[in-house]
């Protein structure tokens, strides 16, 4: 098997508030934009989640429609609640 290299920096900061466990398990049950919606949610600090269509698709790449669908379907998974 051939080996990888991965370039990556080492974070003190700005890191993600999951295990690879929680991903993995999240990734199986969403499209791409429901995905990149989790892992903008798992990036942001408990104090201050800023969640809007805007910062959605300044994070992500994905237009402002794919948001709403996003939402909808984090909130039917579990991940969002009310």
């Amino acid at each position: 098997m051939p080996k990888i290299h991965i370039t990556k920096t080492d974070f003190q900061s700005s890191f993600l508030k999951i295990g690879n466990e929680q991903w993995q398990e999240a990734i199986k049950s969403m499209t791409l934009s429901e995905f990149a919606l989790y892992l903008y949610l798992s990036s942001q600090s408990e104090e201050s989640i800023t969640l809007t269509k805007q910062a959605y698709e300044h994070a992500t790449g994905f237009q402002k429609t794919a948001y709403y669908d996003a939402i909808s379907k984090l909130k039917k998974l579990g991940y969002l609640i009310e």
